[in-house]
C-alpha cells in the first residue's frame, strides 16, 4: 500500500543512521540532493523491471501532411506507440532506425508507417515524428513513463514499500563513503530494500503465464501503411 513521507522525516533518518545528527556537514540541502538522486536512480531501476506499472498514455490526433507532434512535457521514457485508425483497427508502430533501410529494401520501406523521437536525448522539447506524414486524421496513442518524482520541503514522497528505505540507505552510503567508512553493511541493506521495491510494484496476475504473448509475429509482417 502506498504511503507518504516528508523530506524532514527522510532527512532525520539519514542523519540518525549516518551519525550526523549534530554535524554541520552534510547540510540539509546536500541531503535533499542525495535523496533526490537516489530517487531518480531507483525510478530508473523500477522502470527496467516494472515499467508498465509506472506508465501513462496520451492520445495524439494527427493532421494530414503533418509529421511532428509534441509529447507531454513530463515525457521521460517511451513504452510504445499505437495507431488507432478506428474502433476495430489498432496497430503498433515501430521505431524507425537507419538499419531498417536495408531490412525493408524491396518492401517499399518508405511507405510503412513508423516513428522516431526528436529532441529527447538532447534535452529539447520532446516530440515524435511520424514517417511518412499521415494522410488523414488518426489517433496515435503514446504510452510513456513520466519524469521521476522529486521530493522537497513542500512535496512529500508517495511511495511503495521499500522506496523510502532505499533512498535513505543510498544517502547514508554516500555520506559514509565520503568519510572513507566501510559501507558494505549499508549496501547490503540497500540491496534488500531494492528487492522489496521491485516485489511491491511487479506482482503480476497469477492467472497469466510469464510468457511472451506476441513472439510468433513477424516483425516486418507487422508493419502497416497509412
Amino acid at each position: 500500500m502506498a504511503f507518504s513521507v516528508t523530506l524532514s522525516t527522510l532527512t532525520s533518518r539519514v542523519r540518525g543512521l549516518s551519525d550526523t545528527v549534530y554535524a554541520p556537514t552534510p547540510t540539509d540541502a546536500t541531503i535533499e540532493g542525495m535523496l533526490n538522486k537516489a530517487l531518480r536512480d531507483l525510478y530508473a531501476k523500477l522502470c527496467e523491471g516494472a515499467g508498465e506499472f509506472l506508465s501513462e498514455n496520451v492520445s495524439l490526433i494527427t493532421s494530414s501532411g503533418v509529421s511532428v507532434y509534441t509529447l507531454p512535457s513530463d515525457f521521460w521514457q517511451l513504452r510504445g506507440v499505437t495507431w488507432e485508425r478506428d474502433v476495430q483497427f489498432h496497430a503498433p508502430l515501430y521505431r524507425f532506425e537507419s538499419r531498417d533501410r536495408a531490412k525493408l529494401a524491396g518492401r517499399q520501406w518508405g511507405s510503412w508507417a513508423k516513428y522516431r523521437l526528436a529532441d529527447v536525448a538532447l534535452g529539447g522539447a520532446p516530440s515524435i515524428e511520424l514517417l511518412p506524414a499521415p494522410d488523414n486524421t488518426y489517433t496515435i496513442r503514446v504510452d510513456y513513463i513520466p519524469d521521476p518524482p522529486t521530493i522537497s520541503s513542500t512535496i512529500p514522497l508517495t511511495c511503495a514499500p521499500g522506496m523510502d528505505d532505499y533512498i535513505v540507505l543510498d544517502a547514508v552510503c554516500a555520506i559514509l563513503a565520503a568519510e572513507e567508512t566501510d559501507v558494505s553493511v549499508w549496501e547490503a541493506k540497500r540491496a534488500e530494500a531494492l528487492r522489496t521495491c521491485m516485489l511491491s510494484v511487479s506482482l503480476r496476475d497469477e492467472n497469466r503465464n510469464a510468457t511472451i504473448s506476441d513472439g510468433d509475429a513477424d516483425e516486418i509482417g507487422s508493419w502497416v501503411t497509412w
